[in-house]
């Protein structure tokens, strides 16, 4: 008899090398997730539900909550992190870690608009959109971001 290995999918969190066979009765066991990042062998993705536990979907990409390649994943309210609180401004370091630089002005040289009404309540986004932050630096701005993590309606 031979010895078979194959790969245990632990829903959302990892994979295991097993040296005992595993067999899966129906496809219908493995989550749509699963399913579709074992399809493309990639870490690719079409929401943060396709990604696995404590990550985001950045512009078609799961990556680790609190990772960024740039300021906008910071921003992305699907990217869950601990930062220091402070009156500062959210940035992504060179090593690609988002955090919160205390020693800056949240707007940097630009004024805090005082918005009367929530900007992503008053601003239209004619695309397809998940998420939107409320931004008040040089204004009342709407911060748009569809599924993937992208940045959309960027001309409000």
């Amino acid at each position: 008899m031979t010895k078979a290995t194959s790969v245990v999918l632990l829903v959302g969190l990892f994979a295991l090398l097993s040296p005992m066979a595993v067999v899966c009765k129906k496809e219908a066991n493995v989550p749509e997730f699963m399913k579709r990042r074992l399809q493309n062998g990639s870490n690719r993705c079409w929401s943060t539900e396709d990604c696995g536990f404590e990550q985001y979907c950045s512009r078609g990409i799961c990556r680790d909550n609190g990772s960024c390649q740039n300021r906008s994943d910071c921003l992305n309210p699907r990217n869950l992190y601990a930062t220091v609180l402070c009156l500062g401004r959210i940035k992504c370091s060179n090593e690609g870690r988002c955090f919160n630089d205390c020693t800056t002005l949240p707007c940097g040289n630009r004024p805090v608009a005082g918005c009367i009404e929530d900007p992503c309540t008053a601003v239209s986004c004619f695309e397809p959109y998940e998420s939107c932050i409320s931004n008040s630096c040089g204004g009342c701005n709407a911060v748009f971001y569809n599924a993937q993590g992208y940045r959309v309606c960027k001309s409000n």
